[in-house]
């Protein structure tokens, strides 16, 4: 059998991004005793396992012995070792990364809520055609270029609130929500309040070794109950490849995000400045798919996304990526990065 690319040492596939990326974590990897991470299986969190793994080969080690993976429950850096963590009482996270930014939440096509979402869509596009192009995407306003922006208009998806007015007229009566994360339940259920009474929510805390879609739990659905499903970046993509069994509802912006949305990162302080070097190179051009070195072989995201599929498909998480740049979108449609919203808080104080 032949070797994984990444295995070989002089890799044909590894692109002048992942070189760059790699070089930011060096610092880290070639220390005597390098860092320990224990880091979380997102699709805004593997990157860093891809490229530290990277790092610690260039430098004779073996990534199994400081790479584990952990969960959002319990989540601690221990003495000397870097994790990413959601917990805003955790004073000791040296900076914020990103902010998880849902975009959509998904209903189970049935043949009533096929049609509601049908009659919704019809709605929302003669809304739009009146509507100037730059209004098109909600998350225009962070886009630092003009195809960044057309790119979020793939997505054709009537609003949250349009749909849940319609399917409590057609006869819902009460909703229940599935989601990824505990925080992702909570804040679908806020936005359904007005509309329906009876609102129960199924979580599971992410785990490697389960599978994140969830049963009833022994409980027995209602016939005028309403399904609805919220997950984080990776499975909200997988989601949006299955249209014949799902349907998008766009959340829309919301600037009330709880804190948890935030993910932050912890470390010794002498590896917090290479940290930030790597995130800001991370977030950077390369979420731009036609920014890119045009001698490489590859685009960003290449070995990327393959090293994610693969680790998913070895823990049976059923989140995958079609190419490099569903990974690069998934990261950017779903996440504010931790520059951009130090950049709107430094606007919002100059125009007070």
């Amino acid at each position: 059998m032949a070797d994984h690319p990444l295995s070989r040492a002089d890799d044909p596939w590894r692109t002048a991004w992942d070189k760059a990326l790699v070089g930011h974590l060096l610092p880290l990897a070639d220390k005597g005793q390098p860092p320990k991470m224990r880091l979380l299986f997102f699709a805004n969190t593997y990157p860093l396992i891809h490229h530290y793994a990277l790092a610690l080969k260039k430098c004779n080690k073996e990534p199994r012995k400081f790479i584990h993976l952990g969960e959002w429950k319990g989540q601690n850096s221990g003495k000397g070792t870097i994790c990413y963590t959601n917990s805003p009482q955790d004073s000791s996270a040296n900076f914020r990364v990103t902010r998880f930014n849902p975009r959509w939440a998904f209903v189970p096509l049935t043949p009533l809520t096929s049609q509601i979402w049908q009659a919704c869509l019809k709605v929302e596009e003669n809304r739009r055609k009146d509507s100037p192009p730059e209004f098109d995407c909600f998350a225009a306003s962070r886009c630092r270029s003009r195809n960044m922006c057309t790119s979020h208009n793939r997505c054709r998806a009537p609003k949250l609130t349009e749909f849940l007015r319609r399917a409590h007229d057609s006869g819902y009566d009460s909703i229940s929500i599935y989601s990824e994360l505990q925080d992702l339940g909570v804040f679908l259920a806020e936005k359904v309040a007005p509309f329906f009474d009876i609102c129960r929510i199924f979580f599971a805390e992410q785990k490697h070794n389960s599978l994140p879609m969830l049963a009833d739990n022994g409980n027995r659905l209602r016939q005028n109950d309403l399904r609805m499903f919220i997950y984080g970046g990776s499975l909200s993509s997988y989601l949006m490849g299955k249209n014949s069994r799902y349907a998008p509802l766009a959340l829309g912006q919301d600037s009330d995000l709880p804190p948890t949305m935030d993910l932050r990162i912890v470390a010794p302080a002498e590896y917090v400045n290479p940290l930030k070097l790597y995130h800001q190179a991370l977030y950077g051009d390369a979420l731009d798919e036609d920014d890119h070195d045009k001698n490489d072989q590859c685009p960003p995201f290449f070995t990327v996304y393959r090293g994610y599929n693969d680790l998913a498909w070895l823990l049976q998480h059923r989140s995958s990526f079609k190419n490099a740049s569903a990974f690069a979108h998934c990261l950017r449609d779903h996440h504010i990065t931790g520059s951009q919203l130090d950049a709107q808080v430094a606007e919002l104080v100059e125009n007070l």
